[in-house]
C-alpha cells in the first residue's frame, strides 16, 4: 500500500515533470533504459544508491517516479565512509529527502573509514598515474558495495541501482584507453552486473551529468558537492579538472564496444560449454584438445574467466600472465605441465585435462564461530557456511572451551596434517577420497584456541 507521502510526491513531481520539457524527454530516456533491464516482479522493489550528489538524487526521483506507476516499493540507501566531517550529515539529508516521498532509507556506515582516510597522502598526479590515494578510492569502492549487497539481501531486494551517467561512462572509457584496453574494456561499465545477491543496475549511463543538473533544478532540489570528485590526487578528479582547460577528447561510442563485448562473451562462452566442466565444490575442469583448436586469444579470455570463476575475485588475472601460463601450458606439448599459482588459483594438469582450484595459500579470510552462529557467511568468497543445529557444537566443544569458543574458535583453509588425515579417513568414501585428493586443501576447516583443527 502507498504512503499518503508516496502519493503526494508522485503528484508534485509529475506535475512538476509536466511543466518541463527538458525533463519530460529525461523522463522517457529512463523509462527506456528501464526497459532494457528487464526482467523486473509484477511490483518491483528496487534500492537505490544516494549519496545526496546530483546523479544519486535525481536516480532517487526518477525511481520512485517509476516504481509508482508499478505499485512497487524503493529502498534508499546511503554509505556513510567517514571520510568527510560532512558525510554524516549528508546522509541524514538523504534521509530526509527520502522521508518526504515516504520511502525507506539506511544509512550504511564503513567503520574501517577514518583508519584508512589516514592513507591519503598521495601527492598531486595527472590521469593514468596510480597512487596512494587511488587505493583508497578502491578500498572504498569495495566497502561501499559489499555493504550495499548485504543491505540488500537483508531488505529482500533483488536489484540495486546505483548513479553512473554518461560523463562517468566516457570517462571510464578514456581511463582504460590510457592502460592500453582492447574492446572488451572499452565497452566499460556494463548497464547490468549480476552480484552474488543483487543484480547491480545502470540506467543512467546514455544520460548527462548535466541533464541531470537540469532536471533536479527544474524541481527545486539542492545536491552535495563532494570536493573529491574534483581531486587532482585520483584520477577522475584530475582528468576532470584537464577537461574544463581541454575539452572532452573524441571518444568512439562505449555502446558500440558494449555491443561487440556481448557478442563476443556470447560466443566464448558457446564454445567453452562444449569443454569446460564445473564442480559443485568449486574447482573447475578443462578439457585441453578442444581448448588449444581455439584462437590464443579466445583462449586468454576462457582462462581468465575460469580463473575470476573460481577464485571469486571481482577481476580476473592481467591478460599478459594469463598469456604467459598459456604458453608454459602449450610448451608442454603433451608432457604434464609443472603447474602454475595464478589469481589466487592454482593449475595442474590431470593427462587431457586441466584442473583449476582455489589456492589456499591466497586465502586470508577467516570468520569465527560467533559470526557464524549470527548469521550465514560468505567465506573466501566461494562458500556459504551456517550452522543449522547449534546443539552440534555440545559434541565438539568440552565445558572448559564453551565461554571463549565464541571468540576463539575460527574457520580458515585445512591444514596440511588435518589434510592428511581426513584422505585417510575417506578412502572408504572413493568419491569423498578422490574429491579431497584433488582439491580438498582449499576447503573451510574449523580450528579451535589453540590452532588444532577440528572440523572440516
Amino acid at each position: 500500500m502507498r504512503s499518503l507521502e508516496s502519493e503526494r510526491g508522485a503528484s508534485f513531481l509529475s506535475a512538476r515533470l509536466a511543466e518541463n520539457r527538458d525533463g519530460q524527454g529525461l523522463w522517457t530516456a529512463f523509462q527506456t533504459a528501464m526497459a532494457g533491464l528487464e526482467p523486473f516482479e509484477p511490483r518491483p522493489h528496487l534500492a537505490v544508491a544516494v549519496s545526496g550528489g546530483a546523479d544519486s538524487l535525481a536516480l532517487m526521483l526518477l525511481s520512485f517516479l517509476w516504481c509508482q506507476q508499478r505499485q512497487g516499493r524503493v529502498t534508499i540507501l546511503t554509505v556513510d565512509h567517514g571520510l568527510r566531517a560532512e558525510s554524516r550529515q549528508e546522509a541524514e539529508t538523504v534521509g530526509r529527502h527520502a522521508k518526504a516521498l515516504g520511502l525507506t532509507h539506511e544509512i550504511l556506515t564503513w567503520e574501517q573509514g577514518p583508519e584508512t582516510g589516514r592513507e591519503t597522502g598521495a601527492k598531486q598526479n595527472t590521469p593514468g598515474q596510480n597512487t596512494r590515494g587511488a587505493s583508497l578510492q578502491e578500498k572504498a569502492r569495495l566497502a561501499r558495495y559489499a555493504l550495499l549487497e548485504t543491505a540488500c539481501q537483508a531488505h529482500g531486494c533483488l536489484h540495486l541501482l546505483v548513479g553512473h551517467h554518461a560523463d562517468d561512462q566516457e570517462e571510464t572509457v578514456v581511463m582504460r584507453a590510457q592502460a592500453g584496453s582492447g574492446p572488451s574494456g572499452l565497452a566499460a561499465m556494463a548497464a547490468i552486473r549480476e552480484l552474488r545477491f543483487v543484480r547491480l543496475l545502470r540506467p543512467l549511463l546514455a544520460i548527462s551529468k548535466s541533464q541531470l543538473e537540469s532536471f533536479l533544478v527544474a524541481l527545486g532540489y539542492g545536491w552535495v558537492q563532494d570536493p573529491s570528485n574534483m581531486d587532482r590526487r585520483y584520477w577522475r578528479g584530475a582528468f576532470r579538472q584537464e577537461e574544463t582547460v581541454t575539452g572532452r577528447p573524441g571518444l568512439s561510442s562505449a555502446r558500440t564496444y558494449g555491443i561487440l563485448r556481448q557478442a563476443e562473451e556470447k560466443r566464448r562462452a558457446a564454445q567453452a560449454v562444449t569443454f569446460v566442466e564445473l564442480q559443485a565444490c568449486g574447482a573447475l575442469w578443462l578439457t585441453l584438445a578442444p581448448f588449444f583448436a581455439l584462437a590464443f586469444d579466445d583462449q586468454k579470455k576462457i582462462l581468465q574467466d575460469a580463473i575470476r570463476h573460481v577464485s571469486g575475485a571481482p577481476y580476473a588475472p592481467k591478460g599478459r600472465k594469463v598469456a604467459a601460463c598459456l604458453t608454459q601450458l602449450q610448451d608442454a606439448q603433451g608432457q604434464n605441465f609443472s603447474g602454475s599459482s595464478l589469481g589466487g588459483c592454482l593449475l595442474q594438469q590431470k593427462k587431457e585435462r586441466l584442473l583449476i582450484c582455489r589456492d589456499s595459500g591466497t586465502v586470508t579470510h577467516d570468520v569465527s564461530l560467533k559470526d557464524l552462529l549470527t548469521t550465514e557467511q560468505l567465506w573466501d568468497r566461494r562458500f556459504a557456511l551456517t550452522i543449522e543445529d547449534p546443539e552440534i557444537l555440545d559434541h565438539i566443544l568440552t565445558p572448559k572451551e564453551a565461554p571463549n569458543a565464541l571468540a576463539t574458535w575460527r574457520v580458515k583453509p585445512i591444514s596440511p596434517a588435518f589434510y592428511a588425515q581426513a584422505r585417510r579417513l575417506a578412502k572408504g568414501d572413493s568419491a569423498l577420497h578422490q574429491r579431497l585428493a584433488r582439491i580438498g586443501w582449499s576447503f573451510p576447516a574449523l580450528y579451535d584456541s589453540l590452532g588444532r583443527c577440528v572440523a572440516l
